[in-house]
């Protein structure tokens, strides 16, 4: 079979194909009718820095009838007009997957990123999939493999999307407080009243009312409510958040 090579190939809608007799397929293709997506369908990116690899991956993938457009860096990404898409990416010194996703934070949407090394490394995949990654694989791998985590990102792109937004938005309001406001709303979100705050931390009722005015102005908030709301899209629960970015900062 002759492959096309994705560079040259852009398809409206990338979809993998759905053969109409599996018995065709021979005993060692990969089960492409797996792969059939459903749902409303998204582009492929690939953002890899060696050109040499890219190509081998968009050829692959091509041969099973998935069609992906490769990306040089991260501006492309940013100039992107499509609205949703998954974006295949190199974890690298060069380009992290955190770096990735921040840019697209910047730019103000966010797209599914399956993050991907030919040397993985532990440290690197948590801090890929705490900074929003949907999955991480190791390259070389098996084309059906990609498709799988495609197909899986593909099928939840809205809805993660919108979802991740609304909590990357809360992320970046909560950025602007000092470790103290942070620890103090992460005290409202459970509950506590100010006096209870105060008892906590060791420090007077009217610094907890001066602490909570201030975070309120900062991140915007119309009233307490709403600054919990925002704490809760931003999964900010309890002390461990306030310990883990190192709220023990002077008042």
């Amino acid at each position: 079979m002759q492959h096309q090579h994705a560079a040259f190939t852009k398809p409206e809608a990338p979809m993998l194909p759905v053969p109409t007799d599996s018995a065709a397929q021979p005993a060692d293709a990969p089960c492409v009718q797996d792969f059939r997506i459903t749902e409303k369908r998204h582009p492929f990116f690939l953002l890899d820095s060696n050109h040499r690899r890219r190509a081998d991956i968009c050829y692959k993938l091509a041969g099973i009838g998935l069609f992906i457009e490769p990306l040089d860096d991260i501006d492309e990404i940013s100039a992107s007009s499509s609205d949703y898409g998954v974006v295949l990416a190199e974890d690298s010194e060069k380009c992290s997957i955190p770096e990735l996703i921040d840019c697209m934070i910047n730019s103000g949407h966010w797209w599914p990123v399956i993050g991907f090394a030919q040397q993985v490394d532990t440290t690197r995949i948590v801090e890929a999939i705490t900074s929003g990654a949907v999955n991480y694989l190791q390259w070389p791998c098996d084309p059906a493999t990609i498709a799988r985590a495609f197909q899986a990102a593909q099928a939840n792109a809205i809805t993660t999307a919108n979802q991740k937004m609304r909590e990357l938005k809360a992320l970046s309001q909560l950025n602007v407080l000092t470790p103290r406001e942070r620890e103090v709303l992460s005290w409202i979100a459970q509950g506590y009243s100010n006096h209870s705050i105060a008892d906590i931390l060791a420090i007077s009722s009217r610094t907890v009312e001066i602490h909570r005015a201030n975070l309120l102005r900062k991140m915007g908030a119309r009233n307490t409510s709403d600054a919990i709301r925002i704490a809760v899209e931003a999964s900010l629960l309890g002390p461990s958040y306030a310990l883990e970015n190192g709220a023990d900062a002077a008042e």
